[in-house]
């Protein structure tokens, strides 16, 4: 198995730095992520939490196209520096400055999903705890992003790494759900039971 660095596979881009804190406007015709907007349970931007701004910045390279990966630029020591890929969104979108935007090369041999599932394993988080700086609030430096080395297995594996993930976060989801109708339904009872 192959094992690069970003900085042989991939661009790697800093988001955009708004003035001051960035107000949602619902008419606005460009959408943010911001690092709270990465879904790494998914692997996945999730775009319905995202913020709109009237202004276009002018900084194009900011601006995602699906199959970007988005990767926190600071996270606490507990949650870790997540990722997550952006699978496009109706609106013009552009990241800020929370998160790194990873635009892997079309010879890179590495799908975007298996690439964030691996920044978010113990052994990613791990990779990337040892370049960021901080006590409570890591940050990592997109120098520092560069040079973090990403095995990579073959595609077929890759797929089948991704579709495993995906499988078991499918059934602790239908846990869950069971767990919560349980609880209703024994709610339900004690409710019944202690009424009558």
């Amino acid at each position: 198995m192959k094992v690069k660095t970003i900085a042989e596979i991939a661009e790697i881009q800093a988001g955009y730095s708004f003035r001051g804190s960035i107000a949602d406007t619902p008419t606005g015709q460009t959408a943010v992520v911001q690092a709270s907007n990465i879904d790494a349970d998914s692997l996945a931007v999730n775009t319905s939490a995202l913020k709109s701004v009237t202004d276009e910045p002018t900084k194009e390279a900011a601006y995602l196209a699906q199959g970007d990966i988005i990767v926190a630029a600071r996270g606490s020591v507990l949650g870790g520096l997540k990722s997550a890929v952006f699978g496009g969104n109706q609106k013009r979108t552009i990241a800020s400055s929370s998160v790194y935007i990873i635009r892997l090369r079309d010879d890179s041999r590495i799908s975007p999903d298996f690439f964030s599932l691996d920044l978010n394993s113990s052994a990613g988080q791990s990779r990337m705890a040892k370049k960021s700086v901080g006590t409570l609030i890591q940050t990592i430096l997109k120098k520092d992003i560069a040079e973090l080395e990403i095995p990579i297995p073959e595609p077929a594996v890759q797929e089948t790494l991704v579709q495993l993930y995906r499988n078991i976060r499918t059934q602790e989801q239908a846990l869950e759900e069971k767990k919560r109708i349980m609880e209703e339904i024994l709610a339900g009872v004690l409710q019944n039971t202690l009424t009558h």
